[in-house]
């Protein structure tokens, strides 16, 4: 199916426009950056939410001078965890506008414009090699960026701040998807010294700061073999650095994580232990997620879009439930068919495999949540290739005549509209948090963070009542887990609104408490131990941190190492130790030490272990704290000088 780019002369390499081209695509881009910068304004002042809560406090920690910029940017872990280049641009943004939703949604709403430059250029040029499609590349890549800039389903990307960690990661992306496409075009025309230099200094520099950005960058070598497989000829001269880029960057990673996935497969796979599904239900799960994607990419419905996408059903089989065949039949045809149009419409051929390429990260095996919209940032530049390449399959004569260019332009102007009307919708929902929570919970009432967004929501305006009824719905749910959590969360309402606890309601959450312990558990049992110990629920902490503890007992088959697990052992040592119960807290605190290794775990517990006179055992402890401690984690390091203090202190 190879566009024969080989044949292409070394004068395109540059791809130069005339004077009349260059000037429509600049006036081009120039209404497209207008137009989205209009439709997503109004939605800049629109609230923070979900994840920017525990992702931002430590910038603006660092603002007030609480905290250094090294903290801010590089966290507490590994720096690959921490996302520095995305943190240091939060840091820019809060520096210049401070630490406000518009800051940083005007910067996403930036990067937003970057990437759709980067887009028409990357199209632009994988046009130009099609020979169907040549003669108009700049105006097909002009249709293709304004679907990619204006679709409603980027909205939930735009204007959640916290994602402009896959705005940056598809932006060096593109970059560095680019440089290759450059460098091969070098190659084949014979200029090997300037291509070296873009396949093995500029493509990995632009794919470690993607990584930096986040992890899912890791799919730009699969990008670039996708092109490479549907654009290039293979002789002689251009096979050897050829073969040296990919042997590099693809197969000696994809061998290492073969190798990991074989010899440590905890490493990658220890996450499942985090949810409540197996490998074999994820995957069987996302071919149902692609299709999904497709249809809102498809047939984009503004109410059904956003954030709130926790209730997406795993798989559990083939035909449970019978979509999960039903996806896998269809993506299966859907890629028949574009090999099939391989010679016939290249660019549809090469777009639908750039789309599968781009969730290779997020859509397989990695054991991380089923479904969210965000992760078509970078897919749907593939989607938005193959729409316009399917222009291909029109008549020759059609696509010769004189009136096609003002019929493509009707039809593609009417689709932008179209398209524009739908995220200026959902633009308008996201200006406020009662809007985006109502909409939310009524398209999807069995988010748990829909429902607890709209918890949110009555609080800030005082209804606590409404949020002891939002409670009281949940806690009646039919599903176990969801019951659990209510009855939990129901407490801690009753105990906001004032209102008398049910004393024998701790034994029932000790008694149904659900098989394993996932993010939303711990959630519900750190806010109820907060409040009990803050206002006094009626509640005796003790029997609040029994509760926790008998909570965890039935989840016996979950893993320790489990990160709901151990911080909600963690949980328990901090209550019994708010009441003096060292020895309870020694117990709980070492178990969650011992399988997570935790540093803000271990802190306590040798301070637990100061406190009980076990001073060599805290020294030992203390030792190891400083030397895995980062010397510019600030609140770290304070917590170290206290344990020197309470050791330095003579014995009671």
């Amino acid at each position: 199916m190879r566009f024969d780019a080989s044949a292409q002369p070394a004068t395109s390499l540059a791809s130069p426009l005339g004077a009349g081209p260059a000037r429509a695509a600049a006036i081009g881009l120039a209404l497209l950056a207008l137009t989205t910068l209009a439709i997503y304004w109004r939605g800049l002042s629109g609230p923070f939410l979900l994840d920017d809560g525990v992702t931002f406090p430590v910038i603006e920690r660092w603002l007030a001078g609480q905290a250094t910029f090294a903290e801010a940017v590089l966290g507490r872990g590994s720096p690959w965890a921490g996302r520095p280049v995305a943190m240091a641009s939060f840091a820019l943004s809060a520096t210049l506008g401070g630490v406000a939703p518009f800051s940083f949604k005007l910067g996403n709403l930036i990067v937003h414009l970057l990437c759709g430059l980067l887009v028409w250029q990357l199209l632009r040029r994988l046009l130009a090699l099609d020979p169907r499609l040549n003669a108009r590349a700049p105006m097909l890549a002009t249709i293709a960026s304004a679907i990619w800039l204006l679709h409603p389903i980027q909205v939930s990307t735009v204007l959640y701040s916290v994602q402009r960690m896959a705005q940056l990661s598809t932006l060096l992306v593109l970059g560095a998807v680019l440089a290759y496409l450059i460098a091969r075009q070098e190659i084949a025309a014979g200029q090997l010294r300037p291509a070296r230099s873009k396949l093995f200094l500029t493509f990995p520099l632009l794919v470690l700061l993607g990584l930096l950005s986040k992890q899912n960058a890791a799919v730009a070598p699969l990008l670039c073999a996708v092109i490479e497989w549907a654009c290039f000829k293979r002789d002689g001269a251009a096979a050897r650095p050829v073969r040296a880029f990919f042997g590099l960057f693809l197969f000696a990673p994809a061998l290492l994580v073969l190798i990991s996935l074989l010899v440590a497969p905890q490493w990658l796979l220890g996450g499942y232990s985090e949810w409540d599904f197996t490998l074999s239900q994820r995957l069987l799960s996302e071919p149902r997620a692609l299709m999904a994607y497709l249809g809102h990419i498809a047939l984009p419905y503004g109410p059904a879009l956003g954030v709130y996408t926790d209730d997406f059903a795993r798989s559990t089989g083939l035909l449970s439930p019978i979509a999960t065949l039903n996806s896998i039949i269809a993506l299966t045809a859907i890629s028949i068919a574009a090999w099939a149009w391989r010679a016939s419409a290249p660019s549809a051929c090469l777009g639908w495999f750039f789309f599968l390429a781009a969730h290779a990260v997020e859509s397989t095996f990695l054991p991380v949540e089923l479904y969210y919209e965000h992760r078509n940032y970078l897919p749907l530049v593939g989607l938005a290739l193959a729409v316009v390449g399917l222009t291909a399959l029109l008549p020759e004569r059609l696509r010769s005549g004189p009136a096609y260019r003002a019929q493509l332009l009707s039809v593609a102007a009417l689709a932008v509209v179209a398209l524009s009307a739908i995220t200026y919708s959902r633009v308008s929902v996201w200006q406020r948090m009662d809007t985006i929570a109502a909409e939310g919970l009524r398209e999807h009432p069995h988010s748990l963070r829909a429902l607890y967004d709209q918890s949110g929501v009555l609080l800030a305006r005082g209804d606590l009542r409404g949020n002891v009824a939002l409670m009281e719905s949940l806690a009646a749910s039919p599903d176990p887990r969801r019951r659990w959590l209510g009855r939990v969360n129901l407490i801690t309402a009753r105990c906001r609104a004032g209102l008398p606890s049910d004393p024998g309601a701790l034994a029932a959450i000790a008694a149904q408490a659900p098989p394993s312990a996932t993010v939303f558990e711990i959630q519900a049992l750190r806010l109820l131990g907060r409040f009990n110990a803050a206002r006094g629920c009626g509640l005796e902490s003790r029997e609040v941190a029994d509760t926790v503890v008998r909570t965890l007992a039935a989840t016996s088959t979950q893993p320790e190492s489990s990160r709901p697990k151990w911080l909600t052992r963690l949980l328990a040592a901090e209550i019994y130790a708010g009441i003096g119960d060292l020895g309870a807290a020694q117990t709980q605190a070492e178990i969650a030490w011992t399988a997570s290794g935790d540093l803000p775990t271990g802190t306590l517990l040798a301070k637990i272990l100061a406190a009980r006179g076990a001073r060599d055992d805290a020294a030992r402890l203390l030792a190891e704290l400083d030397r895995r401690m980062k010397p510019y984690d600030s609140r770290g390091q304070s917590e170290l000088a206290a344990i020197r203090q309470m050791l330095a202190a003579p014995a009671r």
